[in-house]
């Protein structure tokens, strides 16, 4: 597969890739090349202003998202094998490598049939950190995921430890970016098809198996920050679950993202301490019995005052 450069690092494609794509950081097609209807199903036309996830088979498309978030770092990894959904719908391992695009944070996905599996990694493995996500998007990878028979829940989990001021004053910097890698490796770890969603630093939805209940994904995030010498104080962990069943509608999904969504951490208190339900201020019982003591000898100043006259 030949390619060349010039000095802004844009390739020039040559015909040795099948299909290739241009996409913005969320995963837009701006541009497609190549035999896209006989490989895809799809006209190239038609893939214009689309997503390119419902494109990716299974857990990849999660991984998808993490890789692509990570393209514009220096060091990023920039070839991956990358199964796709083919026109016969069958799972399809293609070799992927990205090139920077024509501007900034736009990225070529350029796609061939491999030789050989040794061709590139496995998403999978890829270390890169969980990408914020809008909740459009969020809604799409838990629909395609949620497509198959297998009942899932979605669970809000908030890390004080990564999201408190406090603690990340308290805590070293590098240990800090170790704690939020172990956490995002251990939800990644748990999740269905990979689906990990990050809504603000330190806040993910995970969707997982039924099977897989929240407290053992808040478990094993516990023992991975035990292993660095985060306590669960430190570490802050609260968590929210709702239930999603088997293929369900759209108008489930969003009810239930909206149900989970509510606060499960209030920033102004210490981290760990949720805010579900804030009590009422304890009356000020002492200050109500010093003012009516007050007023009553103030009272009888002023009929001794009268008396007096």
């Amino acid at each position: 597969m030949s390619e060349s450069s010039d000095d802004l690092g844009v390739v020039s494609m040559k015909p040795s890739w099948d299909i290739s794509f241009l996409l913005d950081t969320q995963g837009r097609i701006e541009e497609a090349r190549g035999n896209c209807l006989e490989i895809l199903g799809h006209p190239v036309r038609s893939l214009i202003g689309q997503s390119f996830l419902p494109f990716i088979a299974g857990a990849d498309r999660a991984h998808f998202r993490r890789f692509l978030s990570q393209l514009g770092n220096t060091n990023a990894v920039r070839r991956a094998m990358l199964h796709l959904w083919t026109s016969n719908q069958r799972d399809q391992a293609f070799l992927m490598e990205a090139q920077n695009g024509w501007s900034a944070e736009r990225y070529w996905i350029m796609l061939a049939l491999p030789k050989d599996q040794a061709s590139g990694g496995s998403l999978e493995s890829l270390d890169a950190p969980i990408p914020a996500t809008s909740d459009d998007d969020l809604l799409m990878l838990i629909e395609l995921a949620a497509a198959e028979a297998t009942p899932l829940d979605l669970t809000v989990i908030s890390v004080g430890g990564l999201t408190a001021s406090q603690a990340r004053t308290a805590q070293s910097a590098a240990l800090t970016d170790e704690l939020e890698r172990r956490v995002e490796r251990s939800l990644i770890a748990n999740a269905y098809d990979g689906v990990v969603s990050k809504s603000e630093p330190g806040v993910y939805n995970v969707l997982h198996d039924a099977l897989t209940p929240a407290e053992k994904i808040a478990g094993d995030v516990k023992a991975g920050a035990r292993e660095i010498g985060v306590s669960e104080e430190q570490l802050g962990l609260t968590h929210r679950s709702v239930k999603l069943g088997s293929k369900p509608s759209r108008a489930r999904i969003e009810a239930a993202m909206a149900s989970v969504r509510a606060p499960i951490q209030d920033r102004s208190l210490p981290a760990g301490m949720t805010g579900l339900e804030t009590p009422s201020p304890a009356r000020p019982i002492g200050l109500y019995i010093a003012l009516g003591v007050v007023a009553l000898v103030a009272l009888i100043a002023a009929l001794l005052f009268l008396l007096l006259r």
